[in-house]
């Protein structure tokens, strides 16, 4: 299994460091078992594969995250528009993005297009936004 640890920063008892989160693990496939967790908790398969809940109550859905590459992660700051720039060009459904620690879901709130982040409104000057992607 690949070490998620320096993508996820797991602390002791496998908390995460974004409040309201959670880390499951299990043989299963999430959206099968329709497993239910806040968003932007996490699911270990023992196969491997790494699962975040990008939709939460009452619809629970989760996305397979590729972690067969680089992951990455990157502070920014608002700048009073709509758009951002990564370092990098994330792998496909590979990130998670928080503005002032709250989760925002993609397609919903923000797209991703080669390096571009485009928010669904203005990120203000004062936003800290925290992004983690493989890429």
């Amino acid at each position: 299994m690949a070490d998620v640890s320096k993508f996820f920063r797991i602390r002791p008892g496998l908390s995460l460091d974004d409040s309201d989160t959670s880390l499951f693990s299990g043989s299963v496939d999430p959206n099968a078992t329709a497993e239910q967790a806040p968003i932007g908790s996490l699911f270990l398969r023992t196969n491997g594969e790494v699962w975040v809940c990008n939709v939460g109550s009452p619809t629970y859905s989760w996305k397979k995250l590729s972690y067969e590459k680089t992951p990455f992660k990157q502070y920014l700051n608002g700048n009073g528009t709509n758009q951002l720039t990564l370092s990098y060009t994330p792998l496909t459904d590979s990130s998670l993005l928080f503005i002032n620690g709250a989760v925002q879901v993609e397609g919903v709130d923000y797209t991703i297009s080669g390096t571009t982040i485009t928010f669904s409104g203005i990120v203000a000057i004062a936003k800290k936004v925290y992004v983690k992607y493989w890429y």
